[in-house]
């Protein structure tokens, strides 16, 4: 699958009704190791700091994405409706990724 990203959001609710982003992680998961041939380089800390935060997740609002991004200059299929059984392949991708990263 093309361009895995994760994403994790903190929020705080203002008298439970507007919520606030007090904090963001994103990251691609080629930095884990970096890729050379996406100019992409490498970064574990990230990671780790992202992992520390989905384990120690109590006691306050935080929302985990794990999305991928299809670019249509990369993917001409996108075009056609058989298109969706790509991101339903694509969404049963991820749920190993996501009982990994819940992992304690």
């Amino acid at each position: 699958m093309p361009n895995i990203y994760l994403e994790f959001l903190q929020r705080h609710y203002i008298g439970r009704h507007k919520g606030v982003i007090d904090g963001m992680i994103e990251l691609n998961l080629d930095t884990i190791n970096g890729n050379r041939e996406k100019g992409v380089k490498e970064n574990k800390l990230l990671w780790l700091g992202l992992r520390n935060v989905i384990a120690s997740k109590k006691g306050y609002n935080g929302q985990l994405m794990i999305r991928t991004r299809y670019f249509s200059k990369d993917h001409s299929e996108m075009k056609d409706e058989s298109f969706k059984d790509e991101i339903i392949r694509a969404t049963a991708a991820f749920k190993p990724l996501y009982e990994f990263l819940i992992e304690k």
